[in-house]
């Protein structure tokens, strides 16, 4: 939908853009943004009043029975973008390099935080990274040769700084965790004892 990104393609559909045959419409998002504009009206009608009439019970109704239809309009159409998203690995890493290492500067400050204080690591972080955008040099490189960052932390075995070369964070552990509560969830659905009534785990 989004070729300067392009790094999640939905497939194709039968129709998309009727002026630009290469375009794909997101008609998926329509949908959802219908449902979602009907929330306003839901909320507005558990506001009760004093001897209240059946004009907000109507309106809940209304509002219930356009997000059902909606929603089920939009299920099937989820289960074809699901079954068919392409995902683009190369254009990914090409994108989280175009800030060139600066992407890890929240972990590095943070791991630099703990032994020069933290508003001291955020100030020398945030002018490293200005250095870096207006001179076109690496982030990490920038950092390497600063002398208040090369006393306190070494490049080579730094986890901070590791994250660029593959070192994900807890982005592994949300996905898997994600995924692992819909597939829960999907079971329990299919079973017919609807979706399981628990909290989602914390990550540490």
């Amino acid at each position: 939908m989004r070729p300067e990104f392009g790094e999640v393609e939905e497939p194709a559909a039968t129709v998309g853009s009727s002026t630009m045959p290469h375009k794909r419409n997101p008609h998926l998002v329509a949908v959802s943004a219908a449902v979602r504009a009907l929330v306003p009206l839901a909320l507005g009608a558990l506001q009760g009043e004093h001897e209240a009439d059946g004009a907000a019970e109507w309106t809940m109704f209304d509002a219930v029975t356009r997000a059902c239809v909606l929603t089920g309009a939009a299920l099937p159409r989820l289960h074809l973008i699901t079954a068919g998203l392409r995902l683009d690995e190369r254009r990914m890493r090409a994108n989280t390099g175009l800030t060139a290492g600066a992407l890890t500067s929240e972990a590095v400050m943070l791991e630099l935080g703990a032994v020069v204080g933290r508003q001291v690591a955020h100030a020398i972080v945030a002018e490293a990274a200005r250095v870096a955008a207006g001179t076109g040099r690496r982030f990490d490189g920038v950092l390497a040769a600063d002398p208040s960052v090369a006393a306190h932390l070494d490049p080579a075995a730094s986890r901070g700084w590791s994250i660029r070369t593959g070192t994900p964070g807890l982005s592994t552990d949300i996905a898997v965790s994600t995924a692992a509560r819909a597939r829960e969830t999907a079971a329990a659905i299919r079973a017919g004892g609807g979706a399981p009534a628990k909290a989602a785990p914390a990550l540490s």
